[in-house]
């Protein structure tokens, strides 16, 4: 088993190598569940085979050790000191190969569901989200508030709570789900955002940079009458653009000009 043991943990530091040298792109949690189950499984075969194995092994010499010495006092001989307790320490003493397996299971354990299914930490690599965030901060984030995933194939097995505006996020980035991004929800389902001119508008209001709680309560408010409103448009197009510091596919999106209704008219005033 110590051999087989080497070239499992030496398959482990090859691949924390070569993810540290850039050679692949490496899976944290991939890693992490695959320490587990392999850490696990020696510690199941340390508890059923190899400790009840050693203890067998103790036994066996307190009970030699003890049938010599009566042997030797019925011979009228004085029989020599044993330092039995050093001995069975020996004896039940893990090898290497089970203490860096078995021995480290309950803490990658514990270390495992707290970050799959509990909290994770987040560093920010960019000032994207400043003031709120300040590139170097560490975060802790919450993992089951909108739902507990499993873990490598991030299958979503509870619904939690819906995500609501404000709400800073740390999703996956869907080009490259390796990347995780760290933003601030700006806009829901049903929802028409649109990015011109450095102006970012939800559902035709304006959202300033410092926008506090009555902006998004306006919105809230006033979201289903502007949703309809706002929705003919006459031409789609994709740009290129850097919002917040995410660089992806924004929909900008135009609305045909139209005859404006007169002030009499109720269903005008509804929607202005």
């Amino acid at each position: 088993m110590s051999s087989l043991t080497a070239i499992v943990l030496a398959a482990f530091a090859g691949y924390i190598g070569a993810w540290y040298l850039g050679a692949l792109e490496g899976n944290f949690a991939l890693l992490l569940f695959l320490a587990t189950v392999v850490s696990g499984v020696y510690w199941v075969l340390e508890r059923t085979i190899f400790l009840p194995r050693r203890v067998k092994a103790a036994e066996d010499i307190e009970r030699r050790e003890t049938a010599r010495q009566e042997e030797l006092q019925k011979m009228g001989l004085t029989p020599s000191s044993v330092d039995l307790l050093q001995a069975r320490e020996e004896v039940l003493r893990q090898p290497w190969w089970l203490d860096w397996t078995a021995g480290l299971f309950p803490v990658i354990l514990v270390v495992f569901v707290l970050r799959s299914f509990l909290f994770e930490p987040f560093k920010i690599p960019s000032g994207s989200m400043i003031p709120t965030l300040w590139v170097g901060d560490l975060i802790l984030v919450n993992k089951f508030h909108y739902g507990i995933r499993l873990p490598v194939i991030n299958t979503k097995v509870t619904d939690g709570e819906p995500v609501q505006r404000g709400d800073v996020m740390v999703f996956r980035y869907p080009p490259n789900p390796s990347l995780d991004y760290i933003k601030r929800v700006v806009g829901l389902p049903g929802d028409t955002v649109s990015y011109l001119n450095k102006e970012l508008k939800v559902n035709g209001i304006a959202i300033s940079k410092t926008a506090g709680r009555e902006t998004e309560r306006t919105i809230a408010a006033r979201s289903t009458s502007h949703f309809h409103a706002h929705r003919r448009f006459s031409q789609t197009r994709r740009e290129k653009r850097m919002v917040h510091g995410l660089d992806g596919d924004l929909s900008v999106q135009r609305r045909r000009p139209r005859p404006r209704a007169p002030a009499s008219c109720p269903r005008a005033r509804g929607r202005s």
